[in-house]
């Protein structure tokens, strides 16, 4: 778990790029009205480079000096100042009393500027205060002041508040859009210092809640190189933090590590409680990836010691429930549990319904091993509910987890199958709607390039003709002068020919490629066309039944149906999964990410997944998987690899049939056997089975649909892997696919 890490602007139109010490040579030449300007100036310049501790001098001696020269507009600009510094550097006590005195001064005399400059420094109390919704309520006023007044800068900095108010309500898009509304008016401004906060929220968001990435890492990386211009060490620590958010989503905990433990060195020095609670923090969350949990333990104590100092409740809840995550993993569920309790408790009191649901589902976990199955019940009801208000699936998801192994601990299996149903609609529901948004890219991406590839052969075919006119213009010139340049036009004849050979070869090559891809696109759309059409068909074929002749139909007849539906349906999802990697593995989408992981974790799962479609067919499955079966590759392509040879084999294995799956480690190698006593395949498709035209397309022993594609994928996967994929087979005996994966 980790903070909610956004940067909240706090500056005017009284100050843009320039450094404060530049408006030190004015300040000895100075007085009245006009120094205690130049004062709040300074003042604003230190806060916005983080040196907070020189922007509160300045803005007290401004303060002072306005009072005593009864110069209004300095007093509430000074209040204000004092306001945004104290709230930024989580001083929220003092924070919000100046910025109440400066509200109430601004209205009294009705100094708009200095208003919306209030309000905007109570929004950002709010923020950091978790209340969210006042947040909302006080920013938009601040927005629509500085729109009428026409202070572009101010309006920007009230931006980045609002965006960073959504961010807490987890409405994700709308603060991307007001952070990059605000990153335009800064550039357009010429401001690129004040653009970089902007590009470090998004860079946050991105990486650390959409998880794109490639997005977080650039938007970082470009805010790290503008604070670093400029010397900000402070907020270049920021960024440091998101790029090390970004290389821990990517799996890369090395790389995380150097980037939180220079960010952590800054803000020690920078004497920000906050900041390093949060590099602490962060630094706790990478070990505990790498599972050295004592060491994560060590660096989540010193950010709960550092959430105390300053009464920080999300450092406290969050710092707390990591703790609890390490112990559970240690097995020591008691202390485990005491951590979570505590934990809930500060997350409760800011009514994080996200974290909330995050802390009950550990609860719930850790009473499942208690064997405190019923409190365990009450916990991740609890959990769902707070998900579902903020839509969070994955929590939503493991609270139905939860529930279906307390209800089946208790032997209440109705429950249980009830739970695992739900559990499994969630999981596809997540995975249809991720999966959606990329089959529908993928298929964008396609066409973009065919049509890309026809203009290229247009074009080729323009530079031919062109090249055709160009010869017979020289030829003309040729025989003109033939009887005195015959050896000139022989060399330039030759030259001419073998320019137009090597064009006829690069059209024949350009003319096949195009061919190959047309090729490619016909049998993706036939696939979609015919292996979609046939179950959806079917589909609307049973479940028109259902809805017209309900009444009269048995009750064997409707369970039937309802069976149909359901293989049906798993029929299309298989279909849509192996589509959309069989096109992305054609254009090159897929990324190649190897890493060593436990082949038997993958086999587990996925057998898990056709449990029951084995149980369907009344099948035994005989599982022996070594101790030691680690490999090295791409975890994504070698469960693709898993998930279509095991399905394979149920689908091709009579009712009352066996399957074998086995992993065995063999020196540098772990061989992966999948073996059936199913139909078998004929030898004269055996060599055929991997070939994308070999059209072989067999309905299961069930008459499961196919596209013939998953073959061909895990064909290709096996090889990216630097392994070996072979099959044995005969007839009405069986067969066994074999795959070699190496170690290292």
């Amino acid at each position: 778990m980790k903070y909610i890490f956004t940067i909240i602007l706090s500056i005017s139109t009284l100050f843009a790029q320039t450094h404060p010490e530049e408006y030190l040579k004015s300040l000895e030449n100075s007085k009245g009205t006009q120094r205690i300007d130049i004062l709040n100036k300074i003042s604003e310049g230190y806060r916005n480079i983080s040196d907070n501790l020189k922007a509160i001098d300045y803005a007290e001696k401004a303060l002072s000096e306005s009072l005593q020269n009864e110069y209004t507009i300095g007093e509430i600009n000074a209040l204000n100042n004092l306001a945004s510094t104290y709230i930024l550097s989580q001083q929220l006590e003092p924070g919000i009393e100046y910025a109440r005195g400066a509200e109430s001064l601004a209205k009294k005399n009705n100094y708009k500027p200095g208003l919306a400059t209030a309000y905007r420094n109570l929004g950002a109390y709010y923020i950091y205060s978790n209340n969210p919704q006042p947040a909302l309520d006080t920013l938009k006023i601040a927005v629509e002041m500085f729109q009428e007044l026409n202070d572009s800068v101010g309006l920007a900095s009230a931006l980045m508040g609002l965006g960073a108010a959504y961010t807490r309500v987890n409405e994700i898009e709308t603060a991307i859009t007001l952070f990059e509304d605000a990153a335009d008016i800064f550039s357009n401004k010429g401001n690129d210092y004040q653009a970089a906060h902007a590009y470090l929220n998004l860079g946050s968001l991105y990486s650390t809640i959409i998880g794109d990435y490639q997005k977080g890492l650039d938007n970082s990386l470009n805010a790290l190189e503008k604070f670093q211009v400029v010397n900000d060490q402070v907020k270049a620590a920021y960024a440091m933090i998101i790029i090390g958010n970004t290389y821990e989503g990517l799996g890369n905990y090395d790389k995380p590590i150097e980037y939180y433990s220079n960010a952590l060195s800054i803000f020690e020095n920078s004497g920000n409680a906050y900041l390093v609670a949060n590099a602490v923090n962060n630094l706790g969350e990478v070990y505990k990836h790498r599972r050295e949990f004592n060491t994560a333990i060590e660096y989540y104590i010193q950010a709960l010691d550092k959430s105390k100092e300053i009464n920080n409740e999300e450092g406290l809840g969050v710092a707390l429930n990591n703790i609890g995550e390490c112990y559970y993993e240690l097995e020591n569920y008691l202390l485990a549990n005491d951590y979570y309790i505590q934990s809930y408790e500060f997350l409760e009191r800011l009514n994080d319904k996200n974290k909330m649901s995050i802390s009950l589902n550990n609860q719930a976990a850790v009473l499942l091993k208690l064997g405190n199955y019923y409190e365990a019940i009450n916990k991740s009801k609890k959990a769902i509910a707070l998900a579902e208000e903020v839509f969070t699936g994955d929590e939503i998801q493991r609270g139905y987890e939860n529930l279906f192994n307390a209800y089946k601990s208790i032997g209440n299996f109705k429950a249980a199958l009830v739970n695992y149903q739900r559990y499994e609609e969630i999981k596809d529901s997540l995975v249809n709607e991720r999966r959606s948004s990329e089959l529908a890219k993928t298929l964008a991406d396609y066409e973009a390039i065919q049509r890309e590839k026809e203009i290229e052969l247009l074009r080729k075919n323009s530079e031919l003709k062109q090249a055709k006119l160009d010869r017979q213009e020289n030829l003309t010139y040729f025989f003109i002068i033939i009887s005195i340049m015959l050896l000139v036009f022989g060399v330039v004849y030759y030259m001419r020919y073998t320019e137009r050979k090597s064009m006829n070869q690069k059209l024949l090559q350009y003319t096949n490629e195009l061919n190959d891809i047309n090729r490619t696109k016909d049998l993706f759309f036939s696939i979609i066309a015919h292996d979609l059409r046939g179950p959806f068909n079917s589909l609307l074929g049973i479940t028109d039944i259902l809805a017209e002749d309900n009444i009269e139909l048995t009750e064997d007849e409707i369970k039937h149906l309802s069976k149909e539906v359901n293989q049906n349906a798993r029929n299309v999802f298989l279909l849509l999964e192996n589509l959309l990697e069989w096109s992305s593995a054609q254009l090159g989408k897929i990324t190649f990410n190897p890493t060593r992981f436990d082949l038997n974790e993958i086999v587990t799962q996925n057998i898990n997944l056709y449990r029951k479609s084995a149980s369907n067919k009344e099948l035994n499955l005989v599982i022996k998987l070594d101790n030691d079966a680690f490999v090295f590759g791409d975890k994504n392509m070698i469960d693709s690899v898993t998930r279509n040879l095991i399905n394979n084999a149920i689908k091709y294995t009579e009712k009352g049939g066996e399957i074998k799956v086995f992993t065995q480690k063999n020196d540098q190698q772990v061989l992966f056997t999948v073996e059936d006593n199913g139909v078998g395949i004929p030898q004269d498709e055996l060599s055929k089975i991997f070939d994308l035209d070999s059209d072989i397309k067999k309905p299961g022993t069930e008459n499961e649909k196919g596209t013939g594609l998953g073959l061909i994928l895990s064909n290709d996967f096996v090889k990216k892997n630097n392994g070996t994929i072979s099959v044995e087979s005969i007839v009405d005996k069986g067969t066994i696919f074999k795959v070699s994966l190496p170690v290292k």
